[in-house]
């Protein structure tokens, strides 16, 4: 069985900025998962002329926290090319939360607000691959930007994941730590960028709905 932990997850400082037009960095410390000290940091880096980004992420601990291993030192960096504003293919390499390093590939398609992920992930000689479906929860509106905001999750997000494999005496058995997306506490992507769905062609595609919330909803509040 499964020991549900309480406490105070995660105490941290954060700070996003912006270095040029291009790139946009997160920086933080504190403790993580409850009892592990550490640092992370992200940087989604513009490719001029494109929708395309390079996504680098990082975490250096005082110890890995949630696992058993000691490895203490989670990377990756990827391309993320993008085909339209709802579909795009993200390639890349990590160093993942078990010691092993490897490729990792992603393929996101949007339904609105709906996300399907499919990917795979190889570390070592552990390959993975799986499916996950993120859903936006609701209430939509969040609090005036401030010193001090209460947020809760902004999306759910679930899916599974199989081990492909040819041994036949150990089976398809997955063990649970192995081979993980790096996950950050603060995700710069999905609370400032839009999950991602951010750039040229995607606000092109958006201005037939904003213009329609304008008259509904601001022309009233002009002087």
């Amino acid at each position: 069985g499964s020991l549900h932990r309480t406490g105070l997850k995660v105490a941290a400082l954060h700070q996003s900025f912006w270095l040029g037009q291009h790139v946009l960095v997160n920086v933080g410390a504190g403790r993580y998962n409850y009892d592990a000290y550490g640092v992370q940091g992200e940087a989604s880096i513009f490719v001029p002329g494109r929708d395309d980004v390079v996504r680098l992420r990082g975490g250096l601990y005082q110890r890995q926290p949630g696992q058993t291993s000691q490895q203490r030192v989670q990377a990756s960096g990827s391309y993320r090319w993008v085909v339209s504003p709802q579909t795009w293919v993200e390639a890349g390499a990590q160093q993942f939360s078990d010691g092993t390093r490897g490729p990792s590939l992603e393929v996101t398609r949007w339904f609105g607000d709906v996300g399907v992920h499919v990917f795979y992930r190889k570390g070592g000689t552990q390959q993975f691959a799986g499916l996950e479906v993120s859903i936006p929860l609701t209430p939509r509106q969040g609090m005036a930007p401030g010193m001090v905001q209460v947020a809760g999750a902004q999306r759910f997000k679930t899916g599974l994941r199989t081990q492909i494999t040819t041994n036949t005496v150990t089976g398809n058995y997955v063990a649970p730590d192995a081979v993980r997306d790096l996950k950050l506490s603060y995700n710069a992507e999905w609370r400032q960028l839009n999950a991602g769905r951010i750039g040229q062609n995607y606000y092109l595609s958006q201005l037939p709905r904003m213009r329609e919330a304008f008259y509904l909803y601001g022309r009233a509040q002009l002087p």
